[in-house]
């Protein structure tokens, strides 16, 4: 919740780059979004490294060309520089800012530039986030709250698998009343496959979600997780599936002072 509690307030469009035939190698939307979580949690743990900030950089970003790994359009408010949250360089971000954060004509353009869509394809993904319910709402340190965040991704169906992606889901952080750092989460997700031919999907597939993040120490968590699968890979593909797995998170700090951050889901 970390990641997109920041963001509370600002619709961000992230476009990854899915290039194809370019010269430097596209970002999947995946990779982008693992990306963009490592530079926010350098961000709110005070270890930013400022990556792509060096003179070769910039005269490489002059001498050929920009290829941005992310497009953001984002509300034109001083107090969300865009590459400083997310601990970005020089050319790795492309920013449409803009009151209201609205997609109009002009910005839809700006975004097809900055997307690179001489290159490959642009794809789209929109996460939006909000607390329901806070125990403490004055307290800024009591996290026991319910949030609600909303998904919706996009890919050129002619490149990739798959079309459309659409999610939703509840994290309850302190679920247990004795359990402070504990966290459970519901989400359900839908993906559209494409259509286009040679493509070994199609249809869509659904994904129910349940877990519980139990926090052991300040540096180690476990989560089981269940997850139900109904028509996976779509059309024709196999019959219907649960999964159970047992994830095992531990944190390292080279100080000892600091809290490890609550991971998201």
């Amino acid at each position: 919740m970390n990641f997109l509690r920041t963001l509370i307030s600002t619709l961000v469009f992230a476009l990854a780059a899915a290039a194809s035939g370019s010269e430097t190698p596209g970002v999947s939307p995946d990779k982008a979004m693992d990306a963009l979580k490592a530079g926010h949690a350098r961000y709110l743990s005070g270890r930013m490294v400022h990556p792509h900030q060096d003179q070769a950089q910039r005269s490489q970003t002059v001498a050929k060309g920009q290829h941005p790994f992310v497009t953001f359009i984002s509300c034109a408010d001083s107090r969300v520089p865009v590459e400083t949250l997310f601990d970005q360089g020089i050319g790795d971000v492309f920013v449409v800012r803009v009151a209201g954060n609205v997609a109009g004509t002009d910005e839809i353009g700006t975004v097809e530039y900055g997307g690179g869509h001489d290159h490959g394809a642009t794809g789209m993904y929109v996460v939006v986030d909000q607390d329901l319910w806070r125990e403490h709402p004055e307290d800024e340190t009591d996290d026991q709250r319910i949030g609600l965040f909303l998904q919706y991704g996009y890919a050129n169906p002619a490149v990739s698998l798959v079309g459309h992606h659409i999610g939703a889901g509840l994290i309850w952080t302190e679920a247990t009343p004795t359990r402070d750092d504990d966290q459970m989460g519901l989400g359900v997700s839908w993906v559209q496959f494409t259509d286009s031919p040679g493509a070994e999907l199609s249809g869509h597939e659904w994904v129910v979600e349940v877990y519980y993040r139990i926090r052991v120490s300040k540096w180690l968590s476990v989560k089981p997780d269940i997850q139900y699968v109904a028509d996976p890979g779509g059309a024709g593909g196999p019959a219907d599936a649960m999964t159970f797995t047992l994830q095992v998170v531990a944190d390292f700090w080279l100080s000892s002072e600091r809290t490890p951050m609550h991971a998201s889901p």
